[in-house]
């Protein structure tokens, strides 16, 4: 794993999806920064889900906001589809 500095918070959320299922990219970010002291920013756990090989992406929804309407990603653990 790449990630070093929150190295044991993302191995928790992997164990977490494995358990509960998918979550969006919104329910991550919101979920890490339940734990992280100083927290995370959206783009940083955009980058460790995408890059770190513990997940994989399943899909994307459409969240509709004041701004207009935009996509956010599913994200699944990758070990729940090797078992499979």
């Amino acid at each position: 794993m790449r990630v070093r500095k929150h190295a044991k918070k993302i191995t928790m959320l992997e164990e977490k999806m494995m358990d509960d299922g998918e979550m969006n990219t919104r329910e991550c970010h919101d979920w890490l920064n339940a734990r992280i002291r100083f927290g995370v920013t959206m783009n940083w756990v955009g980058n460790v889900l995408a890059k770190c090989g513990l997940f994989e992406s399943t899909g994307s929804e459409m969240v509709g906001g004041p701004s207009g309407s935009y996509r956010i990603l599913i994200w699944d653990s990758r070990r729940r589809h090797e078992n499979e």
